[in-house]
C-alpha cells in the first residue's frame, strides 16, 4: 500500500512551533512533528476500531528516532 501526501507550506519545520528561534530559523522541509501526526492518524483509527474502549483515545506511548 502507498499513499501520496503534497507536504502544505504550514507543515514545515519554521511552522512548528513558531515561538522558538530554532525552528523558526529552521530549514523549509516537512518537519518531523507532522510527519510523526500523519503516520499516526491511521494507527489511532486502527486502534479506535479493534480495540479501543468507548471514550478513550488510543495514543502510541514511545518515539523512537
Amino acid at each position: 500500500m502507498s499513499i501520496f501526501y503534497v507536504v502544505p507550506d504550514d507543515q514545515l519545520v519554521p511552522d512548528l512551533h513558531p515561538t522558538l528561534g530554532a525552528f523558526r530559523a529552521g530549514e523549509h522541509v516537512f518537519a518531523t512533528g507532522y510527519l510523526v501526526g500523519l503516520l499516526e492518524a491511521p494507527c489511532m483509527g486502527f486502534l479506535r476500531h479493534h480495540r479501543a474502549v468507548d471514550g478513550q483515545t488510543p495514543v502510541g506511548p514511545e518515539l523512537h528516532r
